[in-house]
């Protein structure tokens, strides 16, 4: 009797553990979601309760988007609260944008904590969260320190091109644009996965730190393009798609179209597995959206709905939400609910609570990039976040 009664004791504990370990101020439930999308997002990651990984992944990716909405603040907040490794990265990313904003001191500070949090792992964590601080490096002029981290990871392919591509930003900045587009030209060699992909991302962190317009901007952008024909792999159409957003941004709209025609020819034409192909035919989608081409949009529906309907129960939400965030950013806020409200729905049914929770983040991510604010939504939000209680597993 003592020792089930020491045992029911232990389940007790861990219970209440698992429930709190997320956010200081969690209740027992879920609490209700917000009209922020982001705020529903960390909820839902919140209710992870069984696999703290999982858990941890999903709140780093929340955050990372309060950064992207500029909201340094909310994101560092948030970034404390994550109980591995990948705090350490949400840190490292922060402190980059406070430097590039030109709050120096707070910026040094959390690249301090960044690298305190890296340098106590021993593991491949440890790199990623290293190399990821050289970054607020950049934008407070210590072009010493980039270079000495560039000079270090030039032999690991899995970080090679990051640094570099830091190493070349640096360069430009101070307005050596010649020698950072060197920098960038000598990872021509490699066919590395990682190396290929940042290097062409590299070219494109030259072209965003040059006024828009500009012929610097235009360059940069054409050999990111070019680069990033030698990306190995079905990966090679996930660099396209992103600088394709990349130069909608930059006002390149001519460019972003005569590219997006390319991918489009390729990746329609092509037959991977459905799992590979139905993401990526739905972020075309996004991409036309984002070009106001109602027609394209629907021809990508047209191909991806099938194919999503080919997965797995638990990845077919954030495929659907990635059609109505197409729909979204065409404008068209009808046909984008439509698909936001399935996407929710089949959600809803699924009933193991990590998929579940996991498939709310990835809901509420593309509302945010979609920014989407409507009635409808956040009803469809919190009917989800109510399915969750304290613990899961």
């Amino acid at each position: 009797m003592k020792s089930r009664g020491l045992f029911a004791m232990t389940v007790v504990v861990l219970a209440v553990l698992a429930a709190t370990s997320c956010a200081r101020r969690s209740p027992r439930r879920a609490a209700p979601a917000t009209d922020d999308p982001l705020e529903a997002g960390w909820r839902f990651a919140c209710a992870i309760t069984n696999d703290a990984d999982d858990r941890a992944a999903c709140q780093e990716r929340i955050a990372l988007a309060y950064l992207d909405r500029g909201d340094s603040e909310r994101a560092l907040v948030l970034g404390e609260q994550i109980e591995n490794w990948r705090r350490g990265v949400v840190l490292a990313e922060a402190a980059a944008k406070l430097a590039e904003g030109g709050q120096t001191n707070a910026a040094r500070a959390r690249a301090a904590e960044a690298e305190a949090i890296g340098r106590g792992i021993q593991d491949w964590q440890r790199d990623r969260i290293l190399a990821r601080a050289a970054k607020s490096a950049v934008f407070l002029g210590q072009e010493a320190e980039v270079g000495r981290r560039s000079a270090f990871y030039r032999s690991n392919p899995e970080y090679r091109g990051e640094l570099a591509a830091y190493q070349a930003l640096t360069l430009a900045r101070r307005g050596a644009w010649t020698n950072a587009l060197a920098v960038l030209d000598g990872l021509a060699d490699s066919t590395h996965l990682d190396v290929s992909s940042w290097r062409a991302n590299g070219y494109l962190l030259l072209a965003k730190a040059e006024p828009p317009g500009s012929a610097q901007t235009r360059e940069a952008l054409a050999q990111a393009w070019a680069a990033s024909a030698r990306v190995p792999g079905t990966k090679r159409w996930d660099v396209r798609l992103g600088l394709v957003e990349e130069a909608v941004a930059l006002n390149e709209a001519a460019s972003a179209r005569s590219w997006l025609e390319e991918v489009s020819t390729n990746l329609l034409a092509a037959a991977p597995p459905a799992y590979i192909h139905a993401p990526l035919v739905a972020q075309l989608a996004v991409r036309w959206g984002l070009l106001r081409e109602a027609e394209r949009v629907a021809a990508c529906e047209r191909a991806a709905e099938p194919l999503i309907r080919q997965l797995q129960a638990i990845e077919q939400p954030a495929l659907f939400a990635l059609l109505g965030e197409a729909w979204a950013r065409l404008g068209d806020t009808q046909k984008g609910l439509t698909y936001y409200e399935h996407a929710m729905a089949l959600a809803g049914q699924l009933t193991n609570p990590r998929p579940r929770a996991m498939a709310g983040v990835d809901i509420c991510l593309s509302l945010e990039r979609a920014r989407l604010r409507h009635r409808p939504v956040s009803e469809g939000l919190n009917r989800l976040l109510a399915g969750f209680g304290a613990t899961h597993g």
